[in-house]
């Protein structure tokens, strides 16, 4: 079921604290049980693995849930 998740819209020219919005974001991939796809923005993802992947537009970026995210795969989707 799709929910809308404050913690994944974009953070990019200070919309809101990015320090806190990877912290929720953190903090939900800890609850989730089983696999989930969140969308997201590539400022989230970035800061989600402390800079370890600056994804490209369509590109979907599979992480394990530790804190940072570590990037398991990366997958264009063109």
């Amino acid at each position: 079921t799709p929910l809308h998740v404050a913690a994944l819209g974009s953070f990019y020219q200070g919309h809101t604290d990015e320090s806190e919005q990877t912290a929720a974001t953190l903090a939900l991939l800890a609850r989730l049980q089983g696999p989930a796809i969140l969308v997201s923005h590539q400022v989230n993802i970035t800061a989600l693995t402390q800079g370890a992947v600056y994804p490209d537009a369509g590109e979907a970026i599979v992480v394990d849930r530790g804190q940072p995210a570590r990037v398991l795969a990366r997958l264009r989707l063109r």
